[in-house]
């Protein structure tokens, strides 16, 4: 991106701005592209999805849980460690998908019928780069995401838990969270020794350091992950739809956007029951 382009971007985002530009795709001209060119576009395309959404919420719940009483920051933690694990198990699954065979021989196709320019090649470089960054994250079998998406991510693990309470010291802090109200209790201890599962993954001994280990090392294959997985798109398009496409798609403007560095996301919320006449 032009640096001016990149000012402007700036600009917006720190008025709470962001421009979207829509691109309509038919029916029609998705069934009229090489099938397993849809197929792995459809795939990476809810892959990152996902990813993004969990990114977004992960990012907000690492804001919440910098502020307020106990039961705000263990329940902001518990969230935290929730959503760092799903994100776990989505790059595990990106990872899988971008590295078959079959995948791998669409990928080389597709790079080889990018048009012969600067912007096509530097297009292909910021996304071959970006997938051997992610691989490099991803590609043991020992590595923490792996570790944590075959243990805690889609399944409870109940040997891993009582293994991990069983090395808890008696005179560690243990808590439940009770309101009174259905949906709202937080079974701290069990999420406590889910954390403590993790930080013993990650080498550390308090919990909210490994959840924040995990999260960082998440964090950092998304990044590699998006440089991919854009750099992907891009060429799909080129290749399929043409720079036209790209060029003509209409503009819109988000405003009044919440901030990174203070949007945040809560166990608890309030709610207001209507009552006759009330409003």
């Amino acid at each position: 991106m032009p640096r001016t382009a990149k000012d402007k971007l700036g600009r917006r985002l720190k008025r709470g701005e962001l421009e979207v530009a829509t691109l309509s795709l038919t029916k029609t001209e998705l069934e009229a592209l090489p099938r397993e060119h849809l197929s792995f576009y459809l795939q990476l395309g809810q892959l990152m999805n996902e990813i993004a959404m969990l990114q977004s919420l992960l990012l907000r719940s690492l804001n919440g849980m910098q502020r307020g009483p106990r039961p705000v920051q263990e329940t902001a933690l518990g969230m935290m460690l929730f959503l760092t694990r799903g994100l776990c198990g989505r790059l595990v699954e990106a990872h899988e998908a971008i590295n078959s065979k079959a995948n791998g021989r669409l990928l080389t196709a597709l790079w080889a019928a990018l048009p012969n320019s600067e912007n096509a090649k530097a297009v292909r470089s910021s996304a071959e780069s970006g997938r051997s960054r992610f691989n490099k994250e991803l590609g043991q079998n020992s590595s923490l995401m792996r570790l944590v998406r075959n243990k805690l991510a889609y399944h409870l693990d109940a040997a891993v838990l009582m293994s991990t309470f069983d090395k808890v010291p008696e005179s560690y802090n243990l808590a439940d969270f009770h309101t009174g109200l259905r949906g709202t209790t937080f079974f701290g201890v069990a999420d406590t020794v889910a954390a403590l599962a993790v930080a013993e993954f990650t080498a550390v001994e308090d919990p909210a350091d490994g959840i924040g280990a995990m999260a960082t090392t998440a964090l950092r294959a998304v990044h590699d992950l998006q440089d991919f997985a854009d750099g992907f798109l891009l060429a799909f398009y080129l290749v399929h739809l043409g720079e036209a496409r790209l060029t003509e798609a209409p503009q819109m403007t988000l405003k009044n956007l919440p901030e990174l560095q203070s949007a945040t996301l809560g166990f608890y919320m309030s709610s207001r029951r209507r009552t006759n006449g009330a409003s």
